[in-house]
Order: C-alpha cells, then sequence, then structure tokens
C-alpha cells in the first residue's frame, strides 16, 4: 500500500532528481546557487515541496516562466 506519506516522499524525489539534471544540463557546480524558473503545470508541486527542494538542489529562489529550468543566481 502506498500511504500519502510515501507518495509525497517519491514526488520530491523524482522532482529533485528533475532540477538536478537541469542544473547539470545548465553546467551548474554542485556549490552554485540557482533560481528555479518555475512553469505553470510544476507551480503546484513546486510550492508543496519547496523547502526540501530548495535545500536539497542549492536553490537561491524561484520564478515564474514557460519552461521548468534553472538558472545561475
Amino acid at each position: 500500500n502506498i500511504t500519502p506519506e510515501l507518495q509525497k516522499e517519491g514526488e520530491l524525489r523524482d522532482l529533485v532528481r528533475e532540477v538536478q539534471d537541469l542544473r547539470k544540463d545548465a553546467g551548474l557546480e554542485p556549490k552554485d546557487k540557482a533560481v528555479l524558473v518555475v512553469s505553470s503545470e510544476k507551480k503546484e508541486i513546486v510550492s508543496m515541496h519547496w523547502q526540501e527542494l530548495a535545500r536539497a538542489a542549492n536553490l537561491a529562489g524561484q520564478e515564474e516562466g514557460q519552461e521548468f529550468d534553472v538558472r545561475k543566481s
């Protein structure tokens, strides 16, 4: 059985992995602070997991944009 807590944990893991891939594609080093560009379809899930995501992916902030992406802070 998948509990709501396990589902939330899985969503966070998937989101962190996606953001880490975006950081890698952008050429960011692990020490580099980044800003997450949040598309409308990802807005709800990002806001739900923001604190954990920001810590795990070294994010300095977020902004709205057309595509889900990262840029150097």
